[in-house]
């Protein structure tokens, strides 16, 4: 298959582990009209943090209920590639995890699956990138999930640094250009940097910021939706680059 004239029709089915709000539509806008994006939101992240504290266990133990939701999803809309999102909780559960998860829902269900943090080692490692600064809207303690992931994952964070945020809606209240900012500052705070992550699908302004920083730093850019797409059209084998969002949809 493949995006041409011929009727052909890609379908994404995005899964995402809370409530949807506007931000989301910098994902339509990066996926091309020959795509579909599906989106089926749950309630994950709330069930699994009490106090503020992340529940390792609770998210493990609802490997069937995300499996369920997969299946759902399968039948109702009939996606040809599955995004599981949550790339928070994902960290907290670290790259085996989360590789090992994508890897089992495709074995039992056949439709290509991955989880967003798997997407994005992936993407890393296509850009032959090795070192990468990371700018988020998390705070500290959460930020050290993401930097033991990408670590366990074999990467090297030369800087990681947020915002010291405790809800969705606090994340939603940053400015727009706290990506382009913040991405700015991590990237210059240690020399070697070899691309900059910008993770979250709540916090606005990330996609704007892409080009924008690619322009100025002359490396690879990737947010949470980037890899995400990246990984399903190249399983569309989908044959026509997408302009406007980093090189590596480009």
């Amino acid at each position: 298959m493949s995006g041409t004239s011929d009727g052909w029709k890609g379908r994404i089915g995005w899964i995402r582990p809370s409530s949807a709000d506007r931000s989301l539509e910098d994902f339509f806008r990066m996926t091309p009209a020959d795509v579909d994006l599906i989106v089926c939101t749950t309630m994950w992240s709330l069930k699994i943090v009490h106090a503020g504290a992340f529940d390792a266990a609770g998210f493990a133990a609802m490997r069937g209920e995300i499996l369920q939701t997969v299946r759902l999803l399968i039948t109702e809309q009939a996606p040809g590639f599955i995004a599981i999102n949550g790339d928070l909780l994902q960290s907290a559960m670290g790259p085996r995890w989360a590789d090992e998860l994508g890897e089992s829902i495709t074995a039992e269900v056949g439709t290509p699956t991955t989880t967003a943090m798997s997407a994005l080692t992936a993407a890393l490692g296509h850009l032959g990138v090795r070192r990468v600064a990371v700018g988020t809207p998390f705070r500290a303690d959460q930020n050290a999930h993401v930097q033991r992931y990408l670590e366990q994952a074999g990467f090297a964070v030369t800087a990681i640094a947020g915002y010291p945020t405790h809800t969705p809606a606090d994340i939603r209240a940053l400015g727009p250009e706290t990506p382009y900012v913040l991405g700015k500052q991590v990237y210059a705070a240690q020399p070697g940097a070899e691309a900059v992550f910008l993770p979250c699908s709540t916090w606005r302004g990330a996609t704007e910021a892409i080009a924008r920083l690619e322009a100025e730093l002359d490396v690879p850019v990737v947010t949470t939706y980037s890899p995400i797409l990246w990984q399903a059209l190249r399983t569309f084998h989908y044959p026509t680059p997408v302009h406007g969002f980093g090189r590596l949809l480009e």
